[in-house]
């Protein structure tokens, strides 16, 4: 195992994760107060290629995970393990991804 292969995988993974903390709140805002222009962006955005996709903003599919799936999860963490099964989790999960996408639409 090469150890500066695993210092730069660490060093990219942590540079993902601080990219992800900035671009969670503008996305959110973002298509909290202006939906329409965000369509237009992800349009746009989807006409580059795929290196060069989403720069500023976080892509659609990956920002409905972090907004839908992680507060169910926990949510349904906090309530107790005994609540927590996968049907109820899938429906939570389901039933707030509708929402955005209703949202949006």
């Amino acid at each position: 195992m090469d150890f500066i292969k695993l210092i730069q995988s660490f060093q990219d993974l942590v540079f993902e994760v601080v990219a992800w903390a900035l671009f969670v709140p503008k996305t959110l805002f973002r298509a909290l107060l202006r939906p329409d222009l965000m369509v237009k962006y992800v349009d746009s955005e989807l006409q580059k290629e795929i290196d060069k996709q989403f720069d500023e903003y976080m892509p659609p599919v990956l920002f409905y995970l972090i907004v839908g799936v992680i507060p169910v999860a926990l949510y349904r963490w906090v309530g107790g393990f005994a609540q927590l099964t996968e049907d109820n989790l899938f429906t939570s999960i389901l039933t707030t991804l509708i929402s955005l996408v209703i949202y949006l639409a």
